[in-house]
């Protein structure tokens, strides 16, 4: 069996002729060329298959009947899968007798082998921080090895979800319905209500980034004082969100040299955070996320105040709903009072953890008190302070809701904000 997925093919129609110079060439796995068998020595299952017309990201899954057997059963796979590959014959290694113990490949198992374009990659996207150019990709989150709750994924890997956005309309903002929260008179800005489409998909760090990811990139670069904030000398230290970072000093340049967002667009500096993460990789526009795409991932589809369709009542104490709220956010009053390990709480609806509370996180946007009038896709032209968004946990549980936001110099560096990584789903990535 095999299964392929299509690119979205753009063609220019110069006189009524499609010039296919211009079509991408569209990867498929051949008629009849999957095939699976098992040493009946040591259950090793080789998986054969033919890719034909284009490089692709392969991912695979083994199927009873014609129904998976699950992405935990999965893992343990080598070769040319959850990876770029070119075209030709090639082979997938599966050590079913670890990942799916007792079971023997007979009648009624096949592999369905996908081909994913670069333009519509998998879901999940694993970026080894430790070997260059070590990029791999899965279509479910459960196919990840050993779950994403491993501390791989939160120190010497970097996981991101794929958020559906592309054309997409949704309401971001606060809705003239919601409780206008406060505190002892103070109200938070919020953004105004307004329809957004975003372009493109993207994606989104499952986690936020954390210490020992930061350091893994900033080592390798010679001044060491880009690295003084990794507090190596705490226990777990690894697993902490990365924080008294600037835009400016620490992830992605000085306005003034040329790294000033959107005049300047994705341009970064590469001794900087996401220049070293870039090359480290071999590819891609890795930055902050803008506002709306950081609004978008939040919500995960939630029209309510915190994302898996949590809400505020009345009284900005919470009262008997506390509990509920610390559920998903390290936030003030919760008994914690500092950032604690990542991926600790409740995830949203795609996966998303500590998109409230924890530290805040810095997003490339000029801040602005309104979004009315600015392209969704960059926000202000120019500006003196950036948004941050998502609250932290010196944070009140009204300033961790979707739509409220902070505004900080870029220069600013605070032990309550850090930052999380977003990529454009369309991958520049090549062999």
């Amino acid at each position: 069996m095999k299964k392929t997925t299509l690119p979205i093919l753009s063609a220019a129609i110069i006189s009524g002729v499609v010039c296919s110079a211009d079509v991408p060439a569209v990867p498929v796995i051949a008629e009849d060329s999957v095939s699976l068998s098992q040493s009946e020595a040591t259950d090793l299952v080789t998986i054969n298959y033919r890719l034909e017309g284009a490089p692709a990201i392969i991912t695979v899954d083994i199927q009873t009947n014609g129904v998976s057997i699950g992405g935990e059963n999965i893992w343990y796979m080598k070769g040319d899968v959850h990876k770029l590959v070119a075209e030709g014959d090639r082979k997938i290694f599966w050590r079913s007798g670890k990942a799916w113990p007792g079971h023997k490949i007979a009648g009624g198992v096949t592999a369905v082998v996908t081909a994913w374009a670069t333009n519509t990659p998998p879901d999940y996207m694993v970026v080894d921080l430790e070997a260059a150019r070590s990029v791999n990709f899965y279509a479910r989150e459960e196919e990840l090895p050993d779950g994403v709750g491993h501390r791989r994924y939160k120190t010497t890997k970097l996981v991101m979800r794929k958020i559906p956005a592309g054309g997409v309309q949704w309401r971001a903002g606060r809705r003239s319905t919601d409780v206008n929260t406060g505190y002892n008179g103070y109200k938070g800005v919020d953004h105004v209500a307004h329809l957004v489409t975003l372009d493109d998909d993207y994606y989104m760090g499952v986690y936020e980034l954390t210490q020992r990811q930061y350091e893994l990139m900033m080592v390798k670069q010679s001044d060491a004082t880009k690295i003084k904030h990794v507090e190596n000398t705490k226990p777990d230290y690894e697993v902490l969100p990365i924080k008294s970072v600037s835009i400016n000093h620490y992830l992605r340049g000085q306005a003034g040299l040329g790294y000033n967002w959107p005049v300047n667009g994705h341009s970064v500096s590469n001794t900087f955070f996401f220049g070293l993460l870039r090359t480290h990789a071999g590819f891609g526009q890795f930055d902050l996320p803008t506002e709306h795409q950081w609004e978008f991932a939040c919500r995960a589809g939630s029209g309510e105040m915190f994302h898996n369709d949590y809400n505020i009542p009345k009284s900005w104490e919470w009262n008997e709903t506390n509990e509920r709220i610390y559920e998903i956010a390290n936030c003030k009053n919760n008994g914690i009072g500092k950032a604690q390990e990542v991926g600790l709480l409740v995830p949203n609806k795609w996966g998303l953890y500590d998109m409230s509370g924890n530290v805040c996180e810095w997003c490339l946007d000029w801040y602005n008190d309104s979004p009315i009038g600015f392209d969704p896709e960059r926000g202000p032209e120019s500006g003196t302070e950036k948004v941050v968004r998502g609250g932290s946990f010196s944070s009140y549980v009204y300033e961790c809701r979707t739509t409220f936001r902070h505004k900080i110099g870029g220069s600013a560096e605070f032990d309550f904000v850090g930052c999380r990584v977003c990529c454009p789903a369309a991958l520049d990535i090549t062999l």
